[in-house]
């Protein structure tokens, strides 16, 4: 099940978030949707995502924090929202947001503030460009991911995680790469690292219960499985005692082993530890003679095939 615009709502820019958090957002932004545009020897910077959100959200911030006007746009051909920074602010507010790019080896939260501003610009990153999935009855298994223009990008965000003792594998695709994880509790960090709590009650419910059934069912395979076992050997146990009538040799059997006989067939499908206490004697006691009824029927078998 996709709950990807749940953690984006959980996830998205308040109030409470001061100036440095909302530039780690507006930077996760840039760094998943933007590219340089060059225009008379000048670079300009255009935003472009197939979601409305993060472009609006990345508007508003340019203007509240750098004081532009960005040209916002829509292509109907490519199906792509877009904010163009001119080649005057461009370079001077890329550099701004972006001091270290996603080639450092330092780790992502290098040039942030702190684990806020961090927490900030991994929630950018999943408003632009992250996606995130839980188990139903249509899918099996937990995911979530960031998409890349960059391997660098991709690994530095799974570097931090790694830090931080979560998991996330990085994958190229024919023009971008992920970082994911499909872990449930990396999942579970992950979305607890961005602020989504609801989704993290939700998942963390989700897993118990799911561990739980899963706990029950191994249970009544396990169950399954003995009762399976005990019917084999009763059956194996009364198609010795019918043999032994057949073939004349029955009445070679003592009477305790008669009587093991005859209580399996007259019960057979109760397990061996209620067996032997009907019979009122020990399980090993019950099995000892069991074993004897069945050599018996094994050598007349052998005596009458001639072996």
């Amino acid at each position: 099940m996709n709950i990807s615009e749940q953690v984006r709502q959980q996830t998205a820019l308040t109030d409470s978030d001061g100036r440095e958090e909302r530039k780690a957002f507006l930077a996760a932004i840039v760094k998943a949707a933007g590219s340089f545009t060059l225009k008379s020897k000048a670079f300009g910077m255009i935003l472009e995502s197939k979601s409305l959100q993060p472009v609006v959200t990345a508007v508003r911030l340019f203007k509240e924090l750098y004081g532009v006007e960005v040209e916002f746009g829509f292509s109907t051909a490519r199906k792509l929202y877009s904010a163009t920074i001119k080649p005057d602010r461009a370079m001077e507010i890329f550099e701004d947001l972006l001091p270290r790019t996603a080639q450092s080896e330092s780790g992502l939260g290098i040039w942030l503030s702190d684990d806020k501003a961090a927490a900030a610009y991994v929630r950018g990153l999943f408003a632009t460009n992250g996606s995130a999935y839980v188990p139903d009855e249509d899918s099996d298994g937990y995911h979530i991911e960031f998409r890349f223009f960059d391997e660098g990008g991709a690994r530095e965000l799974a570097k931090f995680f790694a830090d931080r003792g979560i998991v996330m594998h990085v994958t190229a695709r024919r023009d971008y790469y992920l970082a994911y994880s499909k872990s449930g509790a990396d999942v579970s960090g992950i979305l607890a690292f961005m602020g989504a709590y609801e989704s993290v009650f939700a998942l963390n419910d989700l897993m118990m219960l799911r561990e739980a059934n899963n706990n029950i069912n191994r249970g009544v395979n396990c169950s399954l499985a003995n009762m399976d076992k005990a019917q084999r050997a009763a059956t194996e146990l009364i198609e010795a005692a019918r043999a032994l009538k057949e073939s004349g040799e029955w009445a070679r059997l003592d009477d305790k082993l008669k009587e093991v006989c005859e209580a399996r067939e007259a019960h057979p499908d109760l397990t061996m530890s209620q067996l032997a206490q009907r019979l009122g004697i020990s399980k090993s006691g019950l099995n000892h003679r069991i074993q004897k009824i069945l050599k018996e029927a094994q050598r007349d078998d052998r005596e009458a095939n001639g072996d």
